[in-house]
């Protein structure tokens, strides 16, 4: 099983009640004398944490989240948070390039018990990464979740609490960032791994005029399978899509061989490692066998194999989702060519979340 101790000032800590952590990072071990406080870990031209303090080589605690006075966040002054805290990896991507040696990220909501379920549910299971990710120059530094209990416990030698210098930097809207010495922090972890292996399955019908552009048409075949009791079978999520590509990649060839061949090429690929966090995709995207900057599209197909309760009058319909956001030419051929054929009702109700 897996190693890991973390102590501060001689006190040991308990993993999943008092500190988690995710995958993205090897195995650690190192010991601190002094650490830096660096408020939320933002860098933004409006606001930044790190105007009078480095982190280079330190081990950093940050608090999760972003400034907010009553309600509303500071950074774009209404509700709607910032990318700093909508992506949690823009905090830990500024921490990388600013050199942390390693980060504690506060949650101000550890306790919950909604969290603590989640947090025990979380820890209890493994975790799967890419082998090619454990030794990536491109990882994070160390970094592990903890409660507010344990960052006081970083912050005594201070004389301050992380509820006081959450609340003044809200309240004043300016970084708080210090060095917290006189603090004596060890971490120690060894995790279990195994090896395994899985494989995408490629596809390719080569197109004419435009050949050398290339579309691929993607859908996940892994499945879920046992949740506790539970048995997921996997037959919409996703083997609707999977066998949906079958018949697209059909479709292509016959077309070909009967004399309407396709401009561009088409990559047919069913990808392994979805449910895992989209692993498959990762490293397609990470080792493509086509350049990035010659494909034109992804189109991915996920569970379309049964209708949903906001559906049962009306089933000749299809969720569509992100067509806009990346391309508004992709959303407006989509339209087209469905209004012209095959006439579905197009829900965009995910579309924006």
């Amino acid at each position: 099983s897996d190693t890991v101790q973390i102590t501060i000032n001689g006190n040991s800590y308990s993993k999943g009640k008092d500190f988690y952590f995710y995958r993205g990072f090897n195995d650690t071990n190192f010991t601190a004398n002094s650490i830096v406080f660096a408020g939320y870990g933002i860098d933004d031209e409006k606001y930044s944490d790190f105007e009078n303090i480095n982190v280079k080589n330190k081990v950093v605690l940050i608090i999760k989240g972003e400034p907010k006075k009553k309600n509303k966040y500071r950074l774009t002054g209404n509700d709607e948070p910032s990318r700093w805290s909508k992506n949690w990896r823009n905090v830990l991507e500024t921490l990388k390039q600013k050199g942390a040696a390693a980060v504690f990220i506060v949650r101000m909501d550890y306790d919950l018990p909604e969290n603590q379920i989640r947090i025990s549910h979380y820890m209890s299971k493994p975790v799967t990464v890419l082998e090619s990710n454990q030794n990536s120059k491109s990882q994070f530094p160390p970094y592990f979740y903890i409660s507010p209990r344990m960052a006081n416990d970083l912050l005594f030698s201070s004389g301050k609490t992380i509820q006081e210098l959450q609340k003044s930097i809200d309240k004043k809207f300016k970084p708080q960032s210090f060095e917290i010495e006189n603090v004596s922090v060890s971490v120690k972890m060894n995790r279990k791994k195994e090896i395994k292996t899985a494989e995408n399955i490629l596809g390719y019908i080569e197109g004419t005029d435009k050949k050398d552009e290339v579309v691929i048409i993607t859908a996940h075949y892994d499945h879920i399978g046992k949740h506790d009791t539970v048995v997921y079978n996997g037959a919409d999520d996703d083997g609707s899509g999977t066998v949906a590509l079958l018949e697209i990649a059909a479709a292509f060839k016959r077309a070909k061989d009967e004399g309407y061949p396709i401009k561009r090429s088409i990559l047919i690929m069913p990808v392994s490692g979805e449910e895992k966090g989209l692993l498959g995709s990762q490293y397609y995207s990470e080792n493509p066998l086509f350049p990035l900057e010659n494909t034109v599209a992804d189109i991915n197909i996920d569970m379309i194999g049964r209708i949903d309760e906001a559906h049962k009058k009306d089933t000749n319909y299809v969720y569509v989702i992100g067509s806009d956001m990346l391309s508004s030419e992709l959303h407006k051929i989509n339209e087209q060519v469905n209004n012209q054929y095959t006439k579905l009702k197009l829900d965009y109700t995910y579309n924006s979340k």
